[in-house]
């Protein structure tokens, strides 16, 4: 509730152009009389008092949820047990083979290019 007060106060100081903690609620919120501290602080309860009755409104329209105790297999439900066979199956199975280098450059090019040769003093 403080909240939605403090945007009531931020719209009659800084207009429309004021930092908002519910930008959508600017338009519904209600406007002060006047500048004065005491119609700023009776907007900003008017206005505390308007979103608490539509909190409790929109809480009352909850759906209830699941009954407590009632048990959901979740193993079941996402096909848990097959999965993790899967994976274990997954850890048998080879990694693929490195095959030659795939590229237009003849072999020789290739071993020739190898920087961690110190062997060879090229000129």
């Amino acid at each position: 509730m403080a909240a939605i007060a403090h945007d009531v106060a931020s719209l009659t100081i800084n207009g429309v152009d004021g930092l908002f903690n519910f930008p959508d609620e600017i338009r519904s919120l209600p406007v002060p009389k006047s500048t004065s501290i005491i119609d700023i602080r009776a907007a900003a309860k008017e206005a505390a008092a308007q979103f608490n009755a539509r909190t409790k409104a929109v809480d009352a329209c909850e759906v209830p949820s699941q009954e407590i105790g009632e048990y959901v297999d979740e193993e079941e439900l996402f096909n848990m047990p097959q999965l993790l066979i899967e994976m274990a199956e997954g850890l048998m199975v080879s990694p693929p083979r490195f095959g030659p280098p795939e590229s237009d450059w003849p072999l020789e090019v290739l071993e020739d290019n190898n920087l961690w040769n110190f062997d060879e003093k090229k000129g």
